[in-house]
C-alpha cells in the first residue's frame, strides 16, 4: 500500500529535538499530558507534529486536545516509529491509555516515523470511530487503545490538496 510519505528536513528534527527538551526540563521524562515514557519516544512523537504540521501548512497548536487545526478540524497527531522497510495494513497504531481518550479534537492522524528521515503518513479516523472501533492492547508493556492500519481512512480522502 502507498502512504503519503515526507521528508524529515533538519530544521523539523532540530525543532523536535529542542521541544523535547523544553519538555523535559518542564515536566521530567513523565508526568506531561503526553504521558510518554522517554526521550525517543518524545521526539518521535514532535518529529510526526513537525511532519504534518508543514505537510499541512499550519502552526503546531500544541494543546493538550490536539496539535493541529486543518480547516477548522482539530488533528490529535499519535506518532509511532517502525524500522521494517514495508509497512503492512494490518500493524497497529495506538494511542497510550494514560492519554485521555476522550480529547476534545475531531480527529486522529497517524504518521509512522521510519529512520528518523521519512515519515508516512498511514492514515486518520474521526475521535468517535477511534473510540468504538478501538481495543485496549499492550504496547511495549503498557496499556494503549490500538488499532490496525486497515481500519484507517486513506488521508486523501480528508484533505484532498496532496
Amino acid at each position: 500500500m502507498s502512504y503519503p510519505t515526507l521528508l524529515i528536513m533538519y530544521e523539523q528534527s532540530v525543532r523536535a529535538n529542542k521541544r523535547a527538551l523544553s519538555d523535559f526540563q518542564k515536566f521530567g521524562m513523565k508526568g506531561t499530558y503526553k504521558n510518554i515514557q522517554d526521550s525517543t519516544s518524545r521526539v518521535m512523537g514532535l518529529l510526526g507534529e513537525e511532519a504534518l504540521s508543514y505537510f499541512f501548512g499550519v502552526e503546531i497548536q500544541d494543546k493538550p486536545d490536539y496539535d493541529l487545526i486543518v480547516d477548522g478540524k482539530r488533528i490529535e497527531v499519535k506518532s509511532r516509529s517502525i524500522n521494517k522497510a514495508e509497512i503492512y495494513s494490518h500493524y497497529e497504531v495506538h494511542a497510550f491509555n494514560g492519554n485521555n481518550y476522550d480529547k476534545d479534537c475531531d480527529f486522529y492522524v497517524f504518521p509512522i516515523i521510519r529512520d528518523l528521515l521519512t515519515v508516512k503518513i498511514v492514515g486518520y479516523i474521526s475521535k468517535k470511530r477511534f473510540i468504538n472501533d478501538s481495543w485496549i492492547g499492550n504496547y511495549r508493556g503498557v496499556k494503549t487503545k490500538m488499532l490496525n492500519i486497515y481500519q484507517l481512512n486513506k488521508l486523501e480522502v480528508i484533505y484532498g490538496k496532496n
